[in-house]
């Protein structure tokens, strides 16, 4: 009964004292990491006296004897000299963070300072992972919630297994909101993207002082970069330019490739425009009928072939490849065929020919006489 008597009488001075009373003041600050133990320590030198703590207007201990009933399943005391006064507060809560003042009943006061460190949880938001070749996009974000102090969050490129990641600079910077003196960081990816960065993998990272390793979250698996088409036309091995002439003799065969690339993978076709329109075997837009175009195969390749090419206006013209998609403008190159006539030659006779100056009734005689 006696020691409730004191706590009274010493809250009731501890409610009243001024903050200019003469009194010696010491100010101590400790860290502590949510979920982990934090011990307060209070001492005055040599002078033994009874000491009690309190976190605001709430008195936690008095004389080694814990006061505070929300706090008898983490408070614990610890031991020590009879001019200390040492508690435990096991697991430490973010809501222990703050100012805490022991006294002694000489008057003398000390302020303990605790700052708790909370280890954030990491959030990923997958915003978009199709973007266009050029734009500028946010396709992701990390958070480190409720942490403290503030984290640290960068991007990084992650590289295929066994190659090594590197730092990508974001466009937009890390965000922090305060929340009962906790902090959430947020950090959103936007980055302007070109077709080369088409299956990209990015990750987040974040640096928090109480963790050794950074933490990494993979965001995007794979960015898919769509591009408009290009066409490159091969005539064998060697590059073909568009509009260029092509000049083939009759019979021969003929053998040109036409290649688009694209995200997505645009379709190809080979079509013909006659130069000759009454020709009887052609229809302008479609191929002659001694030439065949092949099935496109995942390189976006298509190659057109005749075995036998023909002249007189049946191969002549313009062979057109078009790259054709959903999303970007078609896009098309040619090339012009001429086919010109093989060579006649002139076979040379079998039989003998009579000369200008015998006539018919003309007798030869070899051998004998006349």
């Amino acid at each position: 009964m006696l020691n409730w008597v004191l706590v009274f009488v010493f809250l009731v001075q501890l409610l009243h004292q001024s903050a200019a009373d003469e009194t010696s003041v010491f100010a101590v600050q400790n860290g502590a990491i949510v979920g982990q133990p934090a011990v307060l320590n209070c001492n005055f030198g040599n002078e033994s006296s009874k000491i009690f703590w309190q976190k605001g207007p709430e008195l936690l201990l008095f004389d080694n004897q814990i006061t505070a009933a929300l706090y008898m399943d983490r408070l614990q005391v610890v031991d020590g000299e009879d001019w200390e006064s040492n508690f435990k507060l096991d697991p430490v809560s973010h809501l222990d963070a703050g100012s805490y003042t022991c006294k002694n009943i000489l008057g003398l006061n000390k302020t303990v300072n605790l700052y708790v460190n909370k280890i954030p949880s990491v959030e990923v938001e997958i915003i978009q992972t199709t973007v266009k070749e050029g734009e500028t996009v946010d396709v992701g974000s990390c958070s480190a919630l409720k942490s403290k102090p503030a984290s640290t969050i960068w991007f990084e490129e992650v590289e295929a297994p066994g190659g090594e990641s590197h730092q990508v600079e974001s466009l937009n910077l890390t965000e922090t909101t305060n929340d009962s003196l906790l902090i959430s960081s947020v950090r959103t990816l936007s980055l302007q993207f070109s077709k080369q960065m088409n299956g990209n993998k990015y990750a987040c990272v974040i640096k928090h002082p109480d963790v050794e390793v950074p933490i990494r979250k993979l965001l995007i698996d794979a960015i898919n970069v769509q591009y408009a088409p290009s066409i490159r036309m091969k005539r064998g091995v060697a590059e073909l330019e568009n509009g260029k002439e092509v000049v083939r003799e009759e019979n021969d065969s003929l053998q040109v490739t036409c290649r688009a690339q694209g995200n997505p993978m645009p379709k190809v076709t080979w079509t013909y425009l006659a130069k000759n329109p009454d020709a009887n075997e052609t229809v302008t837009g479609k191929l002659p009928l001694n030439f065949v175009a092949g099935k496109q195969n995942g390189e976006g390749e298509v190659t057109l072939r005749s075995s036998q090419l023909r002249t007189s206006g049946l191969n002549n013209g313009t062979f057109v490849c078009t790259a054709e998609g959903d999303i970007f403008p078609s896009i098309s190159a040619s090339f012009d065929l001429y086919v010109y006539d093989a060579p006649t030659t002139t076979v040379a006779p079998t039989t003998t020919s009579v000369p200008e100056d015998i006539t018919e009734d003309t007798t030869v005689v070899v051998g004998g006489d006349t």
